[in-house]
């Protein structure tokens, strides 16, 4: 029988006055957690906003995290354990029994390994974040919790998990939980977490009272709180309150960090303001402190597509190469997208080389990247190639891949190739049938692929529809 594993929404008391932490237990760290990008499906888990929503738009993402900023404190001031934490990660992420979550594979896992360290805990929270399994761990964090005064947990435990219940169990939820935390717990950390829940959830009124109150106490004395409140007015289409915010930090003296640069020249775009635009960049580059980054080129190069300036944008392109790192998947996906909007199929390929050489595999998000990409150049022969790649290795198999083929074989008339792909988007559907049927009788559920699958029989059925006994090719 298994061992029921508490869930505590309640906050512990501190064990330690949080002044008397070294300040490296509290350092405000700022690193990037990724969210779903335009091109190429899904990312890692964080504040992004793009220039446009629809297929053409390929403006890279502005991350301006405040979910890694929970990670202050958390990973660093344990001494780090012999425990291989990725076998750890791995046997979490993949339990069979989804009910029971993360408890239940952490007690098996201290029955028989050895006992678990925070550090080795919260580094296992920071991967599952970094791949949006928000349920899970926030099951490690509760199992933490339920442990009593075994672990010390700090205000930038708390912020994490605040971060974790506004993602599994929504926005009230999440007030809820701060609610109840103790007045040593509310500092800036947790502010900024429910802060950033509000922006999330795009409830404005609620993310300005916050922020007022942060303000009131203090806790905006950096560029994160007006970041995440830039995001929210950049997703909300209220252009002219990012410039508000941006001269209130001048006026705080509040330096601007990356971020801050790269939603002000997304503002810009957004606005197709071009000579504002490149102003901004302009002083960008002049501030010392701040070194371009690859989404800040890909934003100028998304501009310069839409206004026709091919030339200008392929060499934004150039420049945000030389700033891409062989650790962020998402930038390729970006480069691929934007190259294939220009119709460079040779800089596609290139990337493409490029990018399989930086990763022991593709994603299926590099593959849809890059065969969206090859649909916008023509490219036919190229696309089925990959697509056959991807076929034959790659275990799981998203039907949103199989409609890209698909839906290009009905554009183009293809009827013969397009009920072949039919024929592979419906064998998708009998497996995760089986899949959602299984997860059905352990009572949990898993999102469901199938609307694309039924899109593109959809087209299919429309176009056989208009043009019934027509040659196929």
């Amino acid at each position: 029988m298994h061992a029921t594993v508490p869930t505590c929404l309640r906050p512990p008391q501190p064990r330690v006055p949080l002044g008397q932490l070294r300040q490296n237990q509290v350092s405000f760290l700022r690193s990037v957690c990724h969210e779903e990008p335009l091109i190429g499906g899904r990312g890692p888990a964080a504040v992004q906003f793009l220039v446009g929503r629809d297929s053409s738009s390929c403006c890279a993402p502005v991350r301006c995290s405040i979910s890694q900023v929970h990670n202050y404190g958390t990973v660093d001031y344990e001494q780090r354990g012999r425990l291989k934490w990725s076998s750890l990660y791995r046997r979490i992420a993949m339990t069979e029994d989804p009910r029971a979550g993360a408890g239940l594979e952490l007690e098996r896992w201290e029955s028989e390994e050895k006992k678990l360290s925070k550090w080795e805990l919260c580094r296992v929270v920071k991967e599952l974040r970094k791949f949006r399994r928000y349920k899970l761990a926030l099951d490690v964090y509760e199992w933490m919790t339920a442990q009593g005064e075994r672990f010390n947990i700090y205000s930038s435990d708390i912020a994490i998990q605040l971060d974790l219940v506004s993602k599994v169990r929504g926005v009230s939820e999440a007030e809820d939980y701060f609610a109840e935390l103790s007045d040593t717990f509310k500092d800036k950390r947790t502010y900024g977490a429910l802060l950033n829940a509000y922006m999330h959830a795009k409830l404005k009124e609620k993310a300005e009272a916050i922020f007022q109150v942060m303000k009131e106490k203090d806790y905006v004395t950096d560029a994160l709180p007006f970041n995440v409140m830039m995001t929210l007015y950049m997703n909300l289409g209220e252009h002219e309150k990012v410039e508000s915010i941006i001269t209130e930090m001048k006026d705080r003296r509040v330096a601007m960090d990356i971020y801050s640069y790269n939603i002000w020249i997304t503002t810009c775009a957004g606005r197709a303001d071009t000579l504002e635009m490149e102003r901004v960049f302009e002083d960008m580059s002049s501030d010392e402190s701040i070194n371009p980054n690859w989404t800040t080129y890909s934003t100028l190069a998304t501009m310069y597509i839409r206004l026709g300036d091919t030339e200008k944008a392929e060499k934004c392109l150039k420049d945000a190469e030389l700033r891409v790192t062989g650790r962020d998947r998402l930038s390729f996906n970006y480069l691929l997208g934007l190259y294939g909007l220009i119709g460079k199929k040779d800089e596609v390929y290139r990337i493409w080389d490029w990018y399989k050489s930086s990763f022991p595999s593709i994603l299926n998000t590099g593959y849809h990247s890059m065969l969206t990409s090859l649909v916008k150049v023509g490219d036919m022969d190229g696309a089925e190639a990959i697509y056959r790649g991807w076929m034959s290795t790659t275990a799981n198999h998203d039907p949103k891949i199989c409609n890209i083929m698909m839906a290009w074989y009905v554009r183009e008339g293809m009827v013969a190739k397009a009920r072949l792909a039919s024929m592979t988007c419906w064998m998708q559907v009998e497996s995760q049938t089986r899949v959602a049927g299984r997860y059905s009788q352990l009572g949990t559920s898993r999102p469901s692929r199938l609307p694309w699958v039924y899109t593109a029989l959809g087209r299919l059925a429309a176009w056989s529809g208009q043009r019934s006994g027509g040659p196929g090719r």
